[in-house]
């Protein structure tokens, strides 16, 4: 039966889903699927799997990875990995030296690989100025050519488009275009044509083309789902003729529970994440953190950094040089290494983004571990403000963009060696059942049905 959820909405167990409803035949376009370690391809290579094993047929046609095969299929799921190979060996190449900025592993780079490296950069920065609509096109021809001919044989129910980036838009636009009109969906994460900070492409260059594209996208869409409803009121502001297809859906929780009960405080700080530059930065937080230490004579407050901070590498590596051993940076790993991190740490840290509309899908896995939350944000208004004020076992700490006050270093300190008692597990799963696989499946399938009809 239904159960209500803290919203109030209600949430359908798998067995209704697969009785009440007709099965469906979905496409799924996503340039990021496993093994990519990314929010995209962990949602949704979670949620077509559920799909599948609730009856309804999924296609998806996603980025050939090297190392894995080019068709793979589990019961009614089918990958289909398709792109330019060489291109998508060079981004695998990329993606590990990324993973390792920071951490020591890379090898030492000789005359000859330094004067590489700077020619790579040149090219990438090159590219960068100039490619549309964002780092992924050239995976648009090797798409469309599999997603059109998958359409054309197969009379799909619905086409997803998952984004970022915006390519797998426009491939998903392109089938819709040319087939028997099956319903299309776009599944944002990041905005497009109004992203700040780390934009998809060169605004100056092609800020009127993004807008016109987003735009005639959401006119063409049968339905749009956004994570929060900072994005979807951005959205019906940027696109007030769209304003009924926008729907929130919340990040998912698709990482096991990290429940730990009561453990003595060591001191052990966790951030886990991307570090992006002007919209995710680590100042605040290193700068709190050196002063917080100068108070721990013993030496036992220590922070770890787990993830992609290669866009920030050199602040970090300015405080490295102050905190040494205080300080660790781990690069990006693999979701059994960020579930082990999270079990370990006392505190988790959150950054907040320099905008106010995109929300970090991590913040439900920090909520779900149990674990005491410092959240940094610039402002009140910040998404991860809004959802750590409901959370009762979160300090958030507003910096209005600034550097620590008195205040802030000493709020912090006593919340890490005086953190709120652990949550029971029944409160949480109570709290977290809105982000639950159950609720969340249920809301994408329940978008799918309406707009198909």
């Amino acid at each position: 039966m239904a159960t209500p959820s803290q919203s109030g909405k209600q949430i359908w167990t798998s067995t209704q889903m697969t009785v009440q409803e007709k099965r469906l035949s979905i496409l799924v376009i996503s340039f990021s699927y496993r093994p990519l370690n990314n929010p995209r391809s962990f949602r949704w290579s979670h949620l077509t799997e559920q799909f599948a094993k609730l009856g309804h047929r999924v296609d998806v046609v996603t980025s050939w990875v090297p190392s894995m095969d080019e068709i793979e299929q589990d019961g009614l799921l089918t990958i289909y990995r398709v792109g330019w190979k060489k291109i998508e060996r060079l981004r695998a190449r990329q993606r590990d030296s990324r993973s390792q900025a920071g951490t020591g592993t890379a090898s030492a780079k000789s005359p000859f690989g330094a004067l590489r490296g700077m020619l790579l950069g040149a090219v990438i920065r090159t590219w960068r100025a100039i490619h549309w609509p964002d780092a992924a096109c050239l995976w648009y021809f090797p798409a469309r050519t599999k997603a059109l001919s998958l359409a054309k044989a197969h009379q799909y129910d619905v086409v997803v488009s998952v984004a970022p980036p915006f390519t797998a838009v426009l491939v998903g636009r392109y089938v819709r275009n040319r087939c028997e009109a099956p319903a299309w969906i776009l599944d944002l994460g990041d905005p497009f044509s109004f992203l700040e900070g780390a934009p998809p492409n060169n605004r100056a260059l092609y800020g009127r083309l993004n807008e016109t594209y987003e735009r005639a996208a959401f006119r063409e869409a049968d339905g749009v789902s956004v994570t929060n409803p900072q994005t979807m009121e951005r959205y019906e502001a940027v696109f007030p003729e769209s304003k009924g297809k926008i729907r929130v859906i919340p990040p998912l929780l698709s990482m096991p529970p990290i429940y730990a009960s009561a453990a003595p405080v060591r001191g052990r700080l966790v951030y886990v994440g991307t570090l992006y530059r002007h919209i995710r930065e680590p100042t605040f937080l290193l700068e709190l953190f050196t002063r917080a230490c100068r108070d721990d004579q013993d030496g036992k407050i220590e922070l770890h950094f787990f993830g992609d901070v290669s866009a920030c590498i050199d602040i970090l590596g300015r405080y490295q040089e102050r905190l040494g051993k205080r300080l660790s940076i781990h690069g990006l790993v693999g979701r059994e290494k960020v579930a082990e991190a999270m079990g370990e740490a006392d505190i988790l840290i959150n950054i907040g983004n320099d905008t106010t509309y995109q929300l970090p899908s991590k913040v439900v896995e920090y909520a779900a571990s149990g674990k005491p939350v410092v959240n940094i944000a610039k402002t009140e208004q910040d998404s991860s403000v809004r959802f750590f004020s409901n959370f009762p076992y979160a300090l958030n700490l507003v910096t209005h963009d600034g550097m620590p006050s008195d205040s802030h270093v000493s709020q912090f300190s006593d919340f890490i060696w005086h953190p709120p008692e652990r949550a029971s597990r029944s409160l949480l799963d109570a709290w977290l059942a809105p982000y639950g696989t159950d609720s969340v499946v249920g809301d994408y399938l329940d978008l799918l049905r309406r707009r198909r009809g």
